[in-house]
């Protein structure tokens, strides 16, 4: 592990110097970089011929695309900065964009949008695990009782913060210099850890943001008219009230908005689909469109502040948060036709 971290910290270094000789700034690398990714996805998406029954570009365009776009957040790693975010999302945004290109190629599948959505709620329940999958977070190396020390770095010596503190008082270091020497004496393992830290922060927002986009857009695309209207209705409902209701877990700013604004775009683009099927309801979904925001923002106010609630509402609200979860997955397998292929089934 460190001599791959050793490795790719060489690389982003030799990139440095280079863009440095050459634009005397790595700000102009990081541009060139992110702008190759969108040329070459572009162009990878137009290199596919176009299929014979469509006039313009279709699925095979797109996931080429999106594909392209994921080797290029693969190869690029965030730049030179490391901004793991824009690589995060680019590379799991890749990937489900591709499988849903490919999957429409073959036809349109009724279960294409719900699975959609399910990899959204996937994606946002489980960030934390694939966080620490992907971040690779290890723990120094700290000793139990009675353990014998190999480790160099945990033999170093350590500050007498007491002693220091009479020195002070006594007008000779001044404090600066006493938690700069302790400072200094912090093992390189937990810089490390630090910077294993922020990777996991950033790796998480990615993941965060891609299930929101998800979720949203398979939410939106399963809300249609006829015998699964009903049903459709719920699964916006409840997938608005997860991301909505999950955007207070999160002390990541771009987690919070990233989940917020899924749910207002499940809200708005399902209103804009009813008034585009009747326009006369126009006026009644605006009214339902209000007092769903009005319900969902006293809803947020009610939960706020984590330090005032106590152990049972705590308790109360993941429960809450659990069943709305649950909930979802038999609807979106309803509204997949699962059941339907089941009941069909014959031996």
């Amino acid at each position: 592990l460190e001599t791959r971290t050793q490795r790719n910290s060489d690389v982003v270094d030799q990139a440095r110097r280079t863009d440095a000789r050459r634009y005397q700034q790595t700000s102009a690398a990081e541009v060139l970089f992110f702008a190759a990714t969108a040329v070459t996805a572009v162009g990878a998406g137009l290199a596919v011929p176009i299929p014979n029954e469509a006039s313009w570009l279709a699925a095979p365009n797109a996931a080429a695309a999106a594909f392209t776009a994921l080797v290029m957040a693969l190869a690029i790693r965030g730049g030179p900065y490391r901004r793991h975010v824009i690589t995060t999302s680019l590379a799991a945004g890749g990937a489900v964009a591709t499988v849903i290109a490919l999957a429409m190629g073959f036809g349109p599948h009724q279960w294409l949008w719900p699975a959609t959505a399910a990899l959204g709620i996937i994606l946002i329940t489980s960030s934390a695990k694939l966080t620490v999958i992907f971040a690779r977070i290890t723990l120094p190396p700290v000793p139990v009782a009675g353990e014998d020390v190999n480790v160099d770095e945990l033999l170093d010596p350590v500050i007498d913060v007491a002693a220091e503190a009479e020195q002070d008082v006594s007008g000779e270091p001044g404090r600066e210099d006493t938690w700069k020497a302790i400072l200094e004496s912090v093992p390189s393992s937990s810089a490390q850890l630090v910077e294993r830290s922020r990777l996991s922060q950033q790796l998480l927002a990615g993941f965060v943001l891609v299930g929101s986009a998800a979720l949203a857009v398979g939410a939106v695309m399963c809300f249609q008219p006829g015998h699964f209207f009903w049903l459709s209705v719920a699964i916006a409902v409840l997938a608005a009230t997860i991301t909505a209701f999950r955007s207070r877990f999160y002390a990541n700013k771009i987690c919070a908005w990233s989940l917020l604004t899924c749910s207002a775009a499940i809200v708005i683009g399902c209103a804009c689909k009813v008034i585009v099927w009747n326009p006369a309801n126009a006026a009644f979904v605006t009214a339902a469109i209000v007092a769903f925001t009005a319900l969902l923002l006293l809803g947020l106010a009610a939960t706020r502040s984590s330090k005032m609630r106590s152990a049972v509402s705590k308790r109360m609200l993941e429960l809450f948060d659990g069943f709305c979860v649950a909930a979802t997955w038999p609807l979106l397998l309803w509204i997949a036709g699962v059941y339907n292929m089941l009941r069909n089934f014959i031996l």
